[in-house]
């Protein structure tokens, strides 16, 4: 992460590189691909897509899946997500998603409602049950899917719904300390969107009361 927020993503991209190529452990291999990208490197960020796919493939044959393969392209926008969703399925639909986009141009016409929706239906209310009791992010995957999605939207032409995406991790105040939710925050200061922006998208809401008549 300190790469990352020293703007080093070669650094960066190699520390998460050694860790992916040895255990294929999915986060890495979403940085992996998406600091490639960064560096222009096509060759490596494709390599980490094939992998996660082929992972992919080989995590649910291992477990005796009747499920398929995340679908992809429209299939994959339209399917609702099927059901234990977590956040390694979550990151699988998005690099399939990705690598959908790259096929067609890379123009980041990645289908944001059906992100939300995946998102959706992966999180799982969390209920503290001590006062050092802290939220499990593999029970809600937002941060890092958001993240991810935001990056790979930022470098393919579309800063706007990058900065929406963003938000959305910074609105998971219940993890805080979450090296995502940082790394989004630092990607909006870095854009020009500072914390008073969004700051109300998790105020609560406001009270309604019920005034009699005079």
């Amino acid at each position: 992460m300190v790469y990352i927020l020293e703007k080093e993503p070669r650094k960066a991209r190699d520390t998460y590189l050694r860790p992916f190529e040895a255990t294929g452990t999915l986060i890495y291999g979403l940085e992996v691909v998406l600091l490639s990208d960064q560096l222009h490197d096509n060759t490596a960020r494709d390599a980490a897509l094939v992998r996660i796919k082929k992972d992919a493939a080989s995590r649910q044959a291992g477990a005796g899946s009747k499920n398929k393969v995340a679908p992809s392209g429209a299939k994959a926008a339209a399917a609702p997500p099927t059901k234990p969703v977590g956040l390694n399925d979550c990151l699988t639909r998005l690099a399939q998603w990705m690598a959908d986009d790259l096929a067609n141009g890379g123009k980041g016409r990645i289908d944001l409602a059906a992100a939300d929706r995946l998102c959706a239906a992966a999180a799982v209310p969390w209920r503290p049950t001590g006062a050092c009791d802290q939220p499990d992010p593999q029970r809600n995957p937002q941060l890092p899917f958001n993240y991810f999605l935001g990056c790979y939207l930022d470098l393919h032409g579309r800063p706007k719904q990058a900065v929406e995406c963003w938000k959305k991790c910074m609105v998971q105040t219940e993890l805080m300390r979450d090296q995502y939710r940082t790394l989004a925050g630092a990607e909006l200061c870095d854009h020009g969107v500072m914390p008073e922006s969004y700051k109300a998208l998790d105020a609560p809401a406001p009270v309604k009361t019920n005034k009699g008549k005079d």
